[in-house]
C-alpha cells in the first residue's frame, strides 16, 4: 500500500455522544436491521429506516448502531454518522418514552406557539433538547409540521395534538405521566417514542387506520364540494383551447419541431395561406379562389416550390372528424356511440346520466325517477366509457355521490373499506365515498365496521 490510504476520525463526526457506549442491540435486533437492508436492491438505500430502528432499540442512534448499520451495509461508520447528524429527526442523546415537539414556525408563532413551549419546559423542567431526569419527556422545538389549519400544534412521539393551549398541554402532559389512554388527534392511541420509531423503520404496528388522517378545517372545501354535487371532472362539453404557441399533440404524435438557429421563419403569406377557411370551394380537388383559378403561393412559384414549374395541387386535406354521433338518430352527442341528448331517448335508451355528479342510474335505482337527465345511454357499458360511475355501484342500499338520499347517514371509505356509523368519534371528520342506508348493507358490500377494531 501507498501508506496514504484514507483514515476517518468515527468518533470527530458530528456530535454523537461517544462517551456513552451502552446498548441493547443484540443479535434478533442485528438480524432484523439485516432484514431492513434486504428489502432494497441497493441496500445503502436501507440507510435511513435502520437508523429509526436504531432509535426504537437504543432510544437514540448509538455507536454501537451505526457501528452496526455500517458493517450490514458495507460502508463507513462515518458516513452513517453523516447522515445521522444531518436530520433532526435522529437523536444524538436518549430520547424520553413521549418526544414531545412544539411547533413555533409562522402561525403557530402567531397562534401561540412560543407561549406553549415556555409551558411546556415549565411543566417538565427542562428545556428544548433535554430530557427529563426520569426519562419519561424528552423536548424539542421544531420547525412547521405542516398542519397551520390546526395551529398551535404539538407533536408527541410524531402524532398530532392539534389547537392546543396552555391548559391543554399540561393536561396532556398529566395524562402521559400516569399511564392513562391519550388519543391523538388525527391518528391512533398514543405508546411510545419507541414504537412510533419501529413504525418509521417500516414495521407494521397495524394501527394505520387507527383514526382520522384529516380534519374538519383540512376538509372543509371537500365538504362543501361534497354539499353541493361537485366534481373534478372536466366538463366535456367545452373546447379544449388551443394556441399556435401551444399546439396540442395526441398520442402517438410527433411535437412539431421548432424553428432551428439560422432557418427563416414562415412567411405570412404562407401562413395566411394555411389558415384559409375550410369552406373555400374545390374544383377537382385542387383548392381554388372565387374566380376559378389555382391557389398560388404569394411568391410566384408554383405549389411544388420551384418557380416557374407547372402548378401541381396538393394532396386534398382529409376532412374534419366529425363529432360522435347517435347510431338512431344522428344528433350530435359528447359521449359516442350508445349516447343520446335529449328529453325523448329513442327506444334502448334508458340509463340517465347526470353530468354534474357524473353518475348514472339504471331503471332499478331508487332516485331513478327523480332524476332529471343529462345524456342518455343504452348500456352502463357506454357510460362507464363515458366516464360517469354507477350511483349503487356498491349494491342495494348504497349511493355513490355528494349529497345523499334521505336515510343514507353511514358513510364508507373505499380506501381503507371501513365504514363509520353516526355514533362514530370520526365521523364528523370522515368524507364519505359512498353512502350507505344500512350496516348490513355496508356489509354486503364487503366494507368493515371501523368501531369493531376498538373493541
Amino acid at each position: 500500500m501507498s501508506g496514504h490510504d484514507f483514515e476517518f476520525d468515527f468518533a470527530g463526526t458530528g456530535s454523537v455522544d461517544m462517551s456513552d457506549r451502552t446498548t441493547n442491540i443484540d443479535k434478533a435486533a442485528i438480524e432484523q436491521l439485516t432484514a431492513l437492508a434486504e428489502r432494497y436492491p441497493q441496500k445503502r438505500s436501507a440507510l435511513m429506516p435502520m437508523l429509526h430502528y436504531v432509535q426504537s432499540v437504543d432510544g437514540r442512534v448509538s455507536p454501537r448502531g451505526i457501528e452496526v448499520c455500517a458493517e450490514i451495509l458495507g460502508i463507513t461508520p462515518a458516513q452513517v454518522s453523516g447522515v445521522a447528524t444531518f436530520y433532526t429527526m435522529y437523536k444524538r442523546r436518549p430520547a424520553g418514552k413521549h418526544h414531545i415537539g412544539v411547533c413555533t414556525t409562522a402561525l403557530c408563532a402567531v397562534m401561540g406557539g412560543d407561549a406553549l413551549l415556555a409551558q411546556v419546559e415549565r411543566k417538565l423542567g427542562i428545556k428544548e433538547e433535554e430530557t427529563t431526569a426520569d426519562g419519561l419527556f424528552s423536548l424539542e422545538r421544531v420547525e412547521c409540521n405542516a398542519a397551520c389549519d390546526f395551529a398551535p400544534v404539538m407533536m408527541v412521539n410524531w402524532e398530532f395534538m392539534d389547537n392546543m393551549t396552555p391548559d391543554k398541554a399540561d393536561q396532556l402532559l398529566d395524562d402521559l405521566a400516569a399511564g392513562r389512554e391519550v388519543q391523538s388527534t388525527r391518528g391512533p392511541v398514543l405508546t411510545s417514542w419507541a414504537d412510533s420509531e419501529r413504525v418509521l423503520a417500516g414495521i407494521d404496528d397495524g394501527q394505520a387506520d387507527a383514526g382520522p388522517s384529516a380534519g374538519g378545517p383540512s376538509l372543509a372545501g371537500v365538504k362543501v364540494a361534497e354539499e353541493r354535487g361537485w366534481r373534478g371532472t372536466p366538463d366535456k362539453s367545452l373546447p379544449v383551447p388551443q394556441t399556435a404557441e401551444t399546439p396540442v399533440v395526441k398520442m402517438g404524435q410527433e411535437e412539431p419541431s421548432p424553428v432551428s438557429l439560422g432557418q427563416e421563419e414562415p412567411s405570412p403569406v404562407s401562413q395566411t395561406a394555411a389558415a384559409a377557411p375550410k369552406s373555400v370551394a374545390t374544383a377537382g380537388g385542387v383548392p381554388a379562389h372565387s374566380d376559378g383559378q389555382a391557389a398560388k403561393s404569394g411568391t410566384g412559384q408554383d405549389q411544388t416550390g420551384k418557380a416557374g414549374g407547372a402548378q401541381t395541387a396538393p394532396a386534398t386535406p382529409a376532412p374534419a372528424k366529425a363529432a360522435p354521433t347517435s347510431a338512431t338518430t344522428g344528433e350530435t352527442t359528447d359521449y359516442g356511440e350508445g349516447s343520446y341528448r335529449g328529453s325523448t331517448p329513442p327506444a334502448g335508451f334508458d340509463i340517465k346520466g347526470n353530468e354534474n355528479s357524473m353518475l348514472y342510474h339504471h331503471t332499478t335505482s331508487p332516485w331513478y325517477d327523480d332524476t332529471t337527465p343529462d345524456v342518455w345511454f343504452s348500456s352502463a357499458d357506454v357510460a362507464q366509457a363515458a366516464g360517469f360511475s354507477d350511483a349503487m355501484a356498491y349494491g342495494d342500499g348504497s349511493y355513490q355521490g355528494g349529497k345523499p338520499p334521505a336515510g343514507y347517514d353511514i358513510k364508507g371509505n373505499a380506501d381503507s373499506m371501513l365504514f363509520h356509523t353516526p355514533d362514530s368519534p370520526w365521523y364528523g371528520r370522515t368524507i364519505a365515498e359512498i353512502w350507505f342506508n344500512s350496516a348490513d348493507a355496508a356489509k354486503a358490500a364487503g366494507f368493515t365496521d371501523v368501531m369493531e377494531g376498538k373493541k
